[in-house]
Parts: C-alpha cells; structure tokens; sequence
C-alpha cells in the first residue's frame, strides 16, 4: 500500500511538473514573439520619420514621387499640393524676417513595404516663400 501511494504522489508531481515546463516555454516563446514585432514596428517608425526628414530637404515642387529604400524598407511618398496662401504677414515672432510669405501646404503619402507587410502613412509639410521683405523704421 505505501508503494502504491509514493507512485501516485510521483505521477502528480511529474504532471504538474509538465504544466509547469510547458507553460514556461509558451511564455517564453510569447516574449519572443513579442519582442520581435516591437523590434519590427521600432525600426519602421524609425524608418518613417528619416524618410519625413529626407523628404523635408527636397524640392517638393519638382518632385512629386520619392522612391528608395531605407533599412530593409521600400518607401514610396507621393507629395500632393493641398493648399497655397499668399500675402501672409509674418516677422520675427513666427521666427521669420519680417515681410509678407507666401504659404504652401503639401500632403505627404507615404507608403513602406518589407516583405508582404505594407503600411501607409501621411502628414502635412508647408514651405514659406518670401514675397516682399518689410524694414522697419523706428
């Protein structure tokens, strides 16, 4: 009869030794996963924000459409006119000299690609041009 209660006691402790392996190695695996998307949507957000600064230093009226790659990631920004204002009074408070601008805002589609997975972006960009400086007279 003692026999037989020790290999009871031993088969519930090998089973809950399994469960307790098992689950061990899905959390370990579900870490993994997880680290590895975070890594994935970090080097693509990262991506996205050089290629806006890339794009920020281009002539956006003679280009239209920016194409490359950038770590691992095809882009493609198409830039769209939206909207132009003229005679905008502006000075040093805006961080410009004083005068009156002229005011283009630009609407940036951007689109990423790495393997089957595509992830499409926008934000707006605006280009003041100086159409008559202002001198002051004190």
């Amino acid at each position: 009869m003692k026999r037989g209660f020790v290999t009871i006691e031993a088969i519930i402790a090998f089973v809950v030794l399994t469960f307790a392996i098992l689950m061990t190695v899905s959390s370990v695996r579900t870490l993994n996963l997880y680290k590895s998307k975070k890594d994935f949507y970090q080097d693509l957000y990262m991506s996205v924000l050089s290629v806006k600064d890339l794009i920020k230093n281009k002539d956006l009226e003679k280009n239209r459409i920016f194409e490359g790659e950038l770590n691992g990631f095809k882009y493609r920004a198409q830039v769209k006119k939206e909207d132009v204002k003229h005679n905008m009074l502006m000075d040093e408070f805006f961080g410009f000299s004083p005068g009156t601008y002229q005011v283009t805002l630009y609407k940036i589609l951007l689109e990423m690609k790495k393997g089957n997975l595509v992830k499409n972006f926008s934000f707006l960009l605006t280009r003041e041009k100086l159409l008559k400086e202002y001198q002051y007279r004190p």
